[in-house]
C-alpha cells in the first residue's frame, strides 16, 4: 500500500462649482470613484478561474485474479478519476499531476475495482482488498484516455465541452510529478504563468481544484472549482525530489491544479500528503520544477496581449475604474470570443458605472458658462475649455460491469 495520498464563479456626474469674475470662470469638476468590495483572495479567484482545467480520465486494463481451484482468470475493466490542471499556453498546452497521467498509478485501482465487483457478487470469500493489491496482478499498463473540459466558456463543468487531450509530457513522481498535456482549443485559450522562483515560507498561497468529494456532493450541473488560502509551511524532499509544503486544504480530485500566489502566478501543482495524516500538511511541486519542465517542452512563458488585458481590466476593474475596465475586457473578447469570465465582468463594470464620476462634461460646463452669463447681464464670452481627462466609455467509479466466467470456481476463494 501507498504511504502516500495523491489528488487524482448612465455616470454619476460631479457637481461643478462656477465662479463668474467679469468675463471668465473656473470649473472644479470634481472626479471621484467607488470601487467594488473585494478581498485578495476574492481578485485571484476571478483572475485564475478562466485558466483552470477539469480533466478527466479513464485507465483500461487487465485484472489477473487466481482462484481457489489453483486457475487464474482475467477480468478486463475501466475505471474513471478526476484530476485537475491549468492553462499555461493559450494554444492548448495544460498542466497538472504527472502521477494523473501515469499509467502506473491506475494499477491499484484496476485491481481494487475488480475487487469490489466480485465482492458484490459475493465471490471473495475472507479476502481483504490490502489482500487483493498484494497478489492480484495486472500483466500490462493500462491505457489512458483523457479529456480536459474548461470552464473559460461554459458555466460549469456540466457545460463544457470534453477536449480529447493527449500526453505531450509526463514525468512519474519520483522525479517531479509534473505532466502537460495537449489539447487542441477551438480559440485561444486564458493562460497563467509560473512564477519565478520557490515561494518563502510564510507566503500565502490559494489553492485551486475540483474535489472528488464535492464533485460527489453538489449539484453536478452546477459544479465550480474550489479554492481555498493557505501559506507555504516548509521546503522537503522526498526521494531526492523537492517539494513545498502548503497549509492549504488538499483533496482527491484537486491532484494537477495549482498552488497559486497573490498575483496569481503557479508556484506549484497539486502532489501529495502524507498517508493517515490528519493535519493540514500537503505538497506541491516545487515552482522551479515547474518552470523546468515547461522551458524544457518551450512552452511560452510570456502572456498575451489578450492576458494582460484581462489582468489590466480587472485591475482598473477593483480599482472603480470602470469605463476603462470595460474597454480591456473588450480587447480579451476579441481575441478570446465567447470567454464567459470577461462577459461577466464586463457586464458587471457597466452595471457599476453609475459609481464611477468622471466629472462634468465640456459641453455640459459650456452651457452653464453661458447661461450664468446671460443671467448676471454680462456680455457674452465664448469660452474654450479642454477636456482634461478622456472618456472611458475523482473519485473512482466503475464504468464496465465485470462478467464472473462461466469456467470461474464457483465455491469460496480460500487464501492463498
Amino acid at each position: 500500500m501507498s504511504t502516500l495520498t495523491r489528488w487524482v464563479a448612465m455616470p454619476a456626474a460631479a457637481v461643478a462649482i462656477v465662479t463668474l469674475s467679469g468675463t471668465a470662470f473656473t470649473s472644479a469638476a470634481s472626479a471621484s470613484t467607488t470601487p467594488p468590495p473585494s478581498t485578495s483572495q476574492e481578485r485571484v479567484e476571478a483572475l485564475v478561474q478562466p485558466s483552470l482545467a477539469y480533466v478527466a480520465i479513464t485507465a483500461s486494463g487487465e485484472v489477473d485474479v487466481p482462484w481457489g481451484d489453483g486457475t487464474t482468470h482475467r477480468y478486463t475493466d475501466k475505471v474513471a478519476a478526476s484530476c485537475s490542471g491549468s492553462v499555461v499556453e493559450s494554444d492548448g498546452i495544460i498542466l497538472t499531476a504527472g502521477h494523473c497521467a501515469d499509467p502506473a498509478e491506475y494499477q491499484t485501482e484496476l485491481v481494487d475495482d475488480v475487487f469490489a465487483q466480485l465482492q458484490r457478487q459475493g465471490l471473495t470469500g475472507q479476502l481483504t482488498q490490502q489482500y487483493a493489491e498484494q497478489n492480484w496482478t495486472v500483466p500490462s499498463a493500462p491505457s489512458l484516455s483523457i479529456s480536459v473540459l474548461l470552464t473559460a466558456f461554459a458555466s460549469t463543468v456540466a457545460d463544457a465541452t470534453a477536449l480529447p487531450a493527449r500526453i505531450l509530457y509526463d514525468e512519474p513522481f519520483t522525479q517531479g510529478d509534473v505532466a502537460l498535456l495537449q489539447i487542441h482549443a477551438p480559440t485561444p485559450l486564458p493562460a497563467l504563468q509560473a512564477a519565478g522562483q520557490n515561494p518563502a515560507d510564510g507566503t500565502s498561497v490559494i489553492t485551486a481544484g475540483y474535489p472528488g468529494s464535492v464533485t460527489d456532493t453538489v449539484d453536478t450541473a452546477n459544479l465550480q472549482p474550489t479554492l481555498t488560502p493557505g501559506q507555504v509551511t516548509s521546503t522537503q524532499t522526498f526521494q531526492n525530489v523537492q517539494f513545498t509544503g502548503i497549509s492549504s486544504t488538499l483533496s482527491p480530485g484537486m491532484s494537477g491544479g495549482p498552488t497559486l500566489d497573490a498575483q496569481g502566478r503557479i508556484v506549484g501543482t497539486n502532489s501529495f500528503q502524507p498517508a493517515g495524516e490528519s493535519q493540514q500538511l500537503n505538497f506541491i511541486t516545487s515552482a522551479a520544477e515547474v518552470r523546468r519542465v515547461l522551458a524544457d517542452n518551450s512552452v511560452s512563458d510570456k502572456l498575451t496581449p489578450a492576458d494582460q488585458a484581462w489582468r489590466t481590466g480587472l485591475n482598473d476593474y477593483y480599482a472603480g475604474k470602470y469605463r476603462e475596465a470595460v474597454q480591456q475586457f473588450n480587447e480579451v473578447l476579441s481575441a478570446i470570443p465567447g470567454e464567459r469570465s470577461a462577459q461577466q465582468f464586463k457586464a458587471r463594470a457597466i452595471a457599476d458605472y453609475p459609481l464611477e464620476s468622471t466629472g462634468l462634461a465640456t459641453w455640459l460646463l459650456a452651457l452653464i458658462a453661458a447661461t450664468a452669463t446671460v443671467l448676471a447681464g454680462a456680455t457674452g464670452l465664448g469660452l474654450m475649455l479642454r477636456q482634461r481627462r478622456r472618456h472611458a466609455l475523482a473519485n473512482r467509479v466503475s464504468t464496465a460491469p465485470i462478467q464472473t466466467p462461466t469456467e470461474a470456481y464457483a465455491g469460496e476463494i480460500p487464501h492463498i
